[in-house]
């Protein structure tokens, strides 16, 4: 269809009609960059990052506590390079963060409880809303495996078409089957957030912001997760398998709501970015083995130890 619109499809024979089908036409997206060049090609010793990905919601008042760890963790000389964070707002769905396009993604992780992070959507994987824990939660995770391959990004934003358009291309640094994700995050969503006592001093008080922290400002919200395999595996897309040393490419299209002021109707484009990440798989189960940010409009390099 040259018409965009939501329209209803179904089959009739004889007596016989068949179930209807909504078919949403969209406009055509633009055309993604070209793939990042490779500067150093004879490299394949990458930095490695860890995703951590935090379940929260501006209605649970508990979830402070997880924003006072999360600010430690990547304040930290030592660790606040090794993670990229992203939140899902699953909480309480008047959230202007609520991540209606990945309601499922709790139910992959098997959240029991808000707040709670999981590192390389590992459901093992489980930080709760203290810095030890969490430092503990990263460790775990920089342990549990080595880096496969490096990630490099080209980005696109098309302001009138409202779309942000990307290019990313994974390099292996040994023979093995990858899937790659990528998910669109938005900062500085203003909210008011819910404050519980604060537990852990019993005095009724209730939980105080870190020095830096505002609990009403909304940072590393996902507002759209696309790498979702199936209904409980948000692990992404297979690439197939990619030789030691050599590289395959996956185009994404972010569709991206009317800039705005930052809700659940508009999106604030001067704050949205996107993160890639890559999986493998170890045992039975598809973790994240790397993952890196990349502004709207621009590129990440494959980064290299030094």
């Amino acid at each position: 269809s040259t018409t965009q619109g939501t329209f209803e499809i179904w089959a009739a024979y004889g007596a016989a009609i068949s179930n209807t089908v909504n078919i949403n036409v969209i406009a055509t997206p633009p055309a993604a960059p070209a793939a990042p060049e490779d500067t150093n090609p004879s490299k394949t010793n990458f930095v490695r990052r860890t995703l951590l990905t935090q379940f929260t919601g501006t209605g649970c008042g508990y979830c402070p506590l997880m924003m006072n760890a999360l600010h430690q963790v990547l304040t930290s000389p030592v660790y606040g390079d090794m993670v990229v964070v992203a939140a899902a707002h699953l909480y309480n769905e008047n959230d202007p963060s609520y991540l209606l396009e990945a309601q499922t993604l709790d139910n992959a992780l098997g959240v029991q409880g808000y707040p709670s992070v999981f590192s390389d959507l590992n459901k093992s994987g489980f930080g709760d809303s203290s810095f030890a824990a969490l430092k503990k939660c990263i460790d775990d995770a920089q342990a549990r495996t080595t880096v496969k391959g490096g990630i490099a990004v080209n980005s696109e934003y098309h302001a009138e078409e409202e779309y942000i358009v990307l290019n990313a291309t994974v390099k292996a640094k040994e023979t093995t089957e990858f899937r790659i994700g990528a998910w669109l995050l938005e900062d500085n969503i203003s909210a008011i957030q819910e404050v519980y006592p604060d537990p852990y001093k019993g005095t009724g008080e209730l939980i105080q912001p870190l020095e830096g922290v505002n609990f009403n400002n909304h940072n590393n919200s996902i507002r759209l997760a696309d790498s979702k395999a199936t209904n409980t595996d948000f692990s992404g897309f297979s690439l197939g398998v990619i030789e030691a040393g050599k590289t395959a490419s996956r185009e994404f299209a972010f569709k991206l709501k009317a800039n705005g002021n930052g809700s659940a109707t508009k999106w604030n484009h001067d704050n949205l970015r996107v993160i890639v990440f890559i999986s493998t798989k170890e045992g039975n189960k598809w973790l994240v083995n790397n993952v890196v940010k990349c502004p709207k409009d621009g590129s990440v390099d494959f980064e290299y130890e030094n």
